[in-house]
């Protein structure tokens, strides 16, 4: 299946998209098991550091949360010999029993994003990569798409309120100068004659200075010991073929559907601690 978005059909001028908010499920409990997801939403505007102490404490609850199963599988396994023996003894568990549950359940963070978010979510993977011997995690960085729905809507009284306030606009113009549109201050004062003769001569004498700056600058480019044949051969040929971008079709004026997928690319950074 195509995940890429240059096959949609354009639309007209008189439409446009809304676009619907990506759904995702709701956030988990902090203190739930291993079999419900830990996922922290990054947005483009959602701070560093606030993304990345929300990151901690849930790594923080999945190691508390393998530490109490570890004591609770040592307590029920080891023999009860006399009073403060077995399960609720007090005593901690040793670390090779807590690697190994966390080994078994495989809990990890989820950080994820999308769009321009994503960068905002590699720089959450870089901070944990950087203290990977301090916080001692494990950084995996996973890049896919999904998906989503936009809404195409109907764009109503735009044009027409351009057009009225162009048509305004016109005529306070006319009003304020107290003339007709197609007069001008020139034919008010009655010296038409005049400016037409001064417009006549300017007009002669600029083509005039265009023609003679035109051939100084043939007669420069020109060597008089060549031929005039070898001059044009010497020359270096410009391309000036440019290629036509190919225009996506439009959406026919029936045709328009109310909504329609796109593709989106998005990032997850697992972060899970080491064993």
């Amino acid at each position: 299946m195509s995940t890429s978005n240059s096959s949609l059909p354009r639309l007209p001028p008189t439409h446009t998209i809304s676009r619907r908010p990506i759904l995702h499920p709701a956030i988990a409990d902090p203190h739930a098991g291993p079999s419900v997801a830990k996922c922290v939403y990054v947005s483009r505007r959602t701070p560093l550091m606030g993304a990345v102490k929300r990151v901690k404490k849930l790594l923080a609850q999945i190691e508390k949360r393998a530490s109490d199963r570890a004591r609770g599988e040592r307590g029920s396994t080891a023999p009860s010999r006399g009073r403060g023996r077995g399960r609720g003894s007090g005593q901690p568990p040793s670390v090779r029993q807590v690697n190994a549950v966390l080994a078994r359940d495989g809990e990890q963070v989820l950080v994820k994003a999308s769009g321009r978010a994503m960068d905002q979510a590699l720089k959450v993977a870089e901070w944990f990569r950087e203290r990977e011997k301090d916080v001692f995690c494990n950084v995996d960085v996973r890049y896919g798409n999904v998906a989503v729905v936009d809404d195409i809507v109907e764009v109503e009284g735009e044009s027409e309120g351009e057009e009225d306030v162009g048509k305004e606009g016109e005529g306070e113009s006319s009003e304020m100068l107290g003339m007709d549109p197609g007069e001008t201050t020139l034919e008010l004062m009655g010296d038409t004659t005049v400016t037409s003769v001064i417009e006549e001569t300017v007009f002669t004498d600029h083509n005039n200075n265009d023609d003679d700056d035109e051939n100084e600058n043939e007669n420069k480019d020109q060597d008089p010991t060549k031929p005039p044949q070898q001059q044009d051969s010497s020359k270096p040929i410009k391309n000036t073929r440019k290629r036509k971008r190919r225009k996506r079709p439009v959406y026919d004026a029936d045709d328009i559907p109310e909504a329609r997928m796109r593709w989106i690319k998005t990032i997850e950074v697992a972060v899970s601690l080491k064993t």
